[in-house]
């Protein structure tokens, strides 16, 4: 028997809407909404909350939260996060989930975009794992790219490291990489892992090829 998070994972009509995210991401957005972002996150989420020790369950919902995080994309990028939360409930009763569970996932998803009412670790660990999508898999459209994604493309990986009551937030990039440049188009990058590391009990560091990086 499939577990609720590969349930979703490999369900055909939410892959489907993923993929038409995609679509539709080439277009309107140059950052992916769709398959490649939501697994991302939902694999970050579970190795975070993996690293903290929680239980396989709450890590589970997690990784469930991460991939139904973006599909109100479907209908355009403005208010996505509570059109996300309200259509997320569809998938959620094709598995068995508890009602604190359901919540926990509604919640969270309300809630990434800026982090102003973390409620719990799955949320917390959410807007870290989204707002760390910043490398050259996550552009999509190269054709009508602007700086914030120009720069992007220089990144190969954000690693994160967790170590006693620290997280490493690790910039993997080419010299052609601007932290300062992200931050003024996109401060996000850096203000929301901040505050939702805190609420993990640890300190946000970030690096840039392993060295410390002062905005």
């Amino acid at each position: 028997m499939l577990s609720d998070f590969n349930t979703l994972f490999y369900d055909a009509e939410l892959n489907d809407l993923l993929s038409s995210i995609n679509e539709t991401d080439i277009d309107v957005y140059t950052a992916c909404h769709g398959s490649y972002h939501a697994k991302f996150v939902a694999a970050r989420i579970g190795k975070i909350l993996l690293d903290l020790h929680f239980d396989n369950r709450t890590i589970e919902i997690g990784k469930i939260t991460g991939l139904l995080h973006d599909i109100g994309c479907i209908d355009g990028k403005h208010g996505h996060s509570i059109k996300s939360s309200k259509m997320c409930e569809k998938y959620l009763r094709k598995i068995n989930i508890s009602t604190f569970e359901k919540d926990a996932i509604t919640q969270a998803i309300a809630d990434h975009s800026n982090g102003d009412n973390i409620k719990h670790a799955i949320g917390a660990a959410l807007l870290i794992a989204d707002k760390t999508d910043l490398s050259k898999e996550r552009v999509l459209n190269h054709a009508n790219i602007n700086s914030y994604h120009k720069n992007l493309l220089e990144v190969e990986s954000v690693d994160i490291t967790i170590q006693e009551t620290d997280m490493i937030i690790n910039f993997i990039a080419t010299d052609k990489f601007s932290p300062i440049l992200l931050n003024n188009l996109w401060s996000k990058a850096f203000t929301v892992p901040v505050k939702a590391a805190k609420h993990l009990g640890l300190s946000a560091r970030f690096m840039i090829n392993d060295v410390p990086l002062e905005l």
